[in-house]
């Protein structure tokens, strides 16, 4: 928990797409490269998820430096110590993700005394709400300069009207306020240079992300897979692979599998789900009142997924919002074919030369229809072939990290020389 302060009792852009990357980056101001000695990165909520990876990230590009790390309220410290063993965890109670003015004011109260206290060289903030209250308290604090990471949007067509009432016109302010954006994709780019966030501030740096390799063949891995997981190996293998949570629409994937097994001749299908959430016991349950107990199975948090992407034959996202999609990702550098709803990310794996379907969102009858035709071409239509190495180069570790130290050192050198 931060200290509490002294009041306190104790108790618009233009059409071209962002292109980012390496190249981008370097072209910024770098005339006086710098590391930062000292990092304060903010997290609203630390669990299993996507945007989590890109804090180890950056603890990874600045593995010199001292990393304080504030998570708020609902995050899972103990996790985050195992990940990151080296850095210093503060669990803000105060930082939530639901707008709250008075927590909100407390948050920023105590991030500004911290701030003020700890001469850190540069902010880091993900997630939307540590990106409000950690860009506030920078400016508030004459703090140090901010770099915003940015997974997924906070406003846009997956979110409600009082999200993107609220959210659209704080980003654009706030904006003003941030030195510098790391963004997950081109797509999320684009997004938020529509709301007019200036577009030389958006540089595209992807998450780590640890990928199939390719090689392995599918036959070895659905064995290998079926043994450790005690699935059947004489089924069709329909995967789902992420947080179990309602931005993923997970509620709707017995309704997708009751329609594939009413669309499917047998062998019927068998639907795997492999994550943890809050939905997992609600998930389980719809499952057993459907009668799909016997067509199902949840293996909660899989850590190491690589058999399963390569063995099923075809990964499902119904999501209602993404940035760039790991588990679609992952399924293009297996070479898996994926249907998935309308999200940022998915037309940039597209242009890679991903096997995938995009169905219109909340269309599950629609996703159905796509997996169930997959489903029925598999024997006809040879295997798609794994993305090749070098178009996912940008997500491997040692390139993040090199898109993060020279946006890091630009920001730095740029602040350094302001007046």
């Amino acid at each position: 928990m931060l200290p509490p302060t002294s009041n306190e009792s104790e108790g618009q852009g233009a059409d071209r797409p962002v292109t980012g990357g390496t190249a981008e980056l370097t072209a910024l101001d770098t005339t006086v490269p710098t590391r930062p000695s000292r990092v304060l990165q903010m997290c609203t909520r630390y669990l299993r998820g996507g945007s989590e990876q890109r804090v180890r990230d950056v603890c990874d590009a600045f593995s010199d430096s001292d990393h304080t790390v504030i998570v708020g309220r609902d995050s899972d410290p103990e996790l985050l110590h195992r990940h990151l063993d080296v850095v210093e965890v503060i669990v803000e109670p105060s930082l939530c993700r639901e707008p709250n003015p008075v927590q909100d004011a407390r948050a920023v109260a105590r991030v500004c005394r911290l701030m003020r206290e700890r001469n850190f060289d540069v902010v880091i903030t993900h997630q939307s709400k540590a990106g409000v209250i950690g860009r506030i308290s920078a400016h508030i604090s004459q703090g140090p300069p901010v770099v915003h990471s940015l997974s997924m949007a906070s406003f846009g067509p997956g979110y409600g009207r009082m999200a993107n009432h609220i959210y659209r016109p704080v980003e654009r302010f706030l904006s003003r306020w941030t030195d510098a954006y790391a963004v997950v994709g081109h797509d999320l780019a684009d997004r938020f240079a529509r709301i007019g966030v200036e577009r030389a501030k958006l540089n595209v740096i992807r998450s780590g992300a640890r990928l199939p390799s390719g090689a392995e063949v599918r036959t070895a891995a659905h064995a290998r897979a079926a043994a450790v997981h005690g699935l059947p190996g004489d089924r069709p293998w329909v995967l789902y692979l992420g947080a179990l949570e309602d931005r993923k629409n997970v509620m709707s994937l017995p309704i997708l599998h009751q329609q594939l097994l009413l669309m499917l001749p047998p062998p019927a299908p068998f639907l795997v789900i492999a994550g943890d959430g809050p939905r997992r016991d609600d998930l389980v349950a719809l499952l057993d009142r459907m009668g799909l107990s016997g067509d199902a199975r949840v293996l909660g948090y899989v850590p190491e997924p690589e058999a399963l992407l390569v063995a099923a034959d075809v990964l499902v996202l119904l999501s209602r919002a993404e940035g760039m999609p790991q588990a679609l990702l992952q399924a293009t550098a297996a070479g898996t074919p994926f249907v998935c709803c309308e999200v940022d990310g998915v037309d940039e794996l597209l242009d890679l030369g991903a096997a995938g379907f995009v169905v219109d969102q909340g269309d599950v009858v629609g996703a159905a229809r796509a997996v169930a035709h997959r489903i029925n071409a598999a024997a006809l239509q040879p295997v798609p072939c794994p993305c090749p190495t070098v178009e996912l180069r940008s997500w491997q570790e040692a390139d993040v990290g090199w898109d993060y130290t020279t946006l890091v050192s630009s920001v730095l050198a740029r602040r350094s020389t302001a007046p």
